[in-house]
């Protein structure tokens, strides 16, 4: 007498009832994915083998659809493919070279980003309505919090250096920014300024030292640039 699998569950399957069709030699079962709820009729062997070697993640296929769908448009190739795999790194890979800065200060993934499942379409569409571009990089608004979306915003340049926990500050005139903000307002390359400021010159006048006019050094030409800023030829 043939043994009836029907309640059981292998992963995403649900069987329900056995029918008295043959699939290859095996009973064929009415079963339900319990992933897309989609009632279909299968040979439910190769689910009890899967299931004897411990994997749990069987679906009647959708899963696998959808994802051949997702990643058939090329975004498994993206430059957000790449911060995804990069911010997973930096928390959970000691071998990664700053894992020191993240994942060894207790930095971590939120779990919706991190599901083996969904992970990365979850951050996708995460990213596409939050404001990403393709030159701005991902960044937490608190140092110390974790990679989710409350505490993750879309950043330049700029704004990531600003927000590192190791950015130097100086004040000036009862306020308080970084070497890149106060060569921004005064229109100074960041060079020119770490240099006085490494000569030993106080902030306020490495400020309001003029540059000399005909320093128009490699470095400063890309600041300019950068910034956007009008080279001073006085």
């Amino acid at each position: 007498m043939l043994k009836d699998y029907s309640g059981q569950i292998y992963g995403n399957i649900e069987v329900l009832e056995m029918t008295n069709k043959r699939k290859r030699g095996y009973v064929v079962y009415k079963c339900k994915c319990n992933k897309c709820k989609r009632i279909f009729e299968n040979s439910i062997e190769q689910y009890r083998k899967r299931a004897k070697q411990g994997i749990l993640t069987m679906t009647c296929g959708c899963y696998d659809r959808h994802y051949c769908n997702f990643y058939k448009n090329g975004l498994s190739k993206t430059r957000l493919r790449h911060i995804y795999d990069n911010m997973k790194s930096r928390c959970y890979n000691p071998n990664n070279k700053e894992y020191k800065n993240y994942g060894k200060r207790g930095i971590t993934v939120c779990k919706e980003w991190l599901d083996k499942e969904k992970g990365f379409e979850i951050f996708y569409n995460w990213a596409i309505n939050n404001g990403y571009q393709d030159n701005l990089s991902i960044d937490r608004i608190n140092v110390d919090g974790n990679y989710e979306p409350k505490n993750c915003k879309w950043s330049d340049f700029e704004e990531q250096i600003n927000n590192r926990t190791n950015t130097v500050k100086f004040e000036y005139n009862g306020i308080t920014k970084t070497l890149t903000k106060w060569a921004r307002e005064y229109n100074i390359p960041i060079v020119t300024l770490r240099s006085r400021i490494a000569r030993g010159w106080n902030i306020e006048r490495a400020l309001n030292e003029k540059i000399h006019k005909n320093y128009k050094g490699k470095h400063n030409k890309q600041f300019y640039k950068y910034n956007n800023i009008e080279e001073d030829n006085e």
